[in-house]
């Protein structure tokens, strides 16, 4: 079964396991207030939970023992074991992953307005991969704005995506409007990595 950990309990979970954290939360309250930077919602988790709990009820042995030491994250760049993207958290197999992504984002967007006192006006995607019907929603909740990559990763009905060029200013047809990100900084992102057998 599946449990998410709002941001909270994210820092406090980290501050058990590091001391440096210790602060975490507050120094981000503390840098918004201060103009030095501002949240911005990113989704609910960074995992596609359906798609990985269905890998792990497969039997996916890797998935599982990583699982038991709080690890999700394995790439399928790194493992043929992994055959599709965990971290493209909005990337929809089916309909009951589209309306578990739509539980999952509305759950977002309160409880990021619970935390920073003001709704965010941008979203980035993980992965920059995102099915449009999640856009009304998005924008019901204050955002205005969609942070893409020159190129979107848009999730068809049947779970293929559809890859469209991105450009800043343009306008969907959701209302939202598009800034393309023109910076990849990524240092940990590693293309040819050596598989985990």
């Amino acid at each position: 079964s599946y449990h998410a950990h709002n941001l909270t309990e994210t820092f406090a979970l980290a501050r058990e396991q590091d001391r440096r954290y210790s602060q975490g939360l507050a120094l981000w309250h503390e840098g918004s207030s201060a103009g030095v930077f501002r949240p911005q919602l990113h989704g609910a988790e960074h995992l596609q939970v359906r798609r990985w709990l269905r890998f792990i009820q497969q039997g996916n042995d890797l998935l599982e023992r990583a699982a038991h030491h709080g690890m999700w994250g394995i790439s399928a760049y790194a493992t043929p074991k992994v055959e599709k993207s965990l971290q493209a958290a909005l990337h929809a197999d089916n309909e009951e992953d589209r309306h578990f992504i739509a539980e999952r984002i509305s759950a977002a967007l309160t409880e990021f307005e619970a935390l920073f006192g003001y709704a965010s006006r941008t979203f980035t995607p993980a992965n920059y991969t995102w099915f449009e019907a999640l856009e009304p929603l998005l924008a019901n909740g204050g955002v205005r704005h969609l942070q893409s990559a020159s190129v979107q990763n848009l999730v068809q009905a049947n779970g293929q995506l559809q890859r469209v060029r991105a450009f800043t200013g343009q306008r969907k047809a959701s209302g939202l409007g598009l800034t393309v990100r023109n910076v990849y900084f990524e240092p940990s992102d590693e293309k040819q990595p050596e598989p985990v057998r």
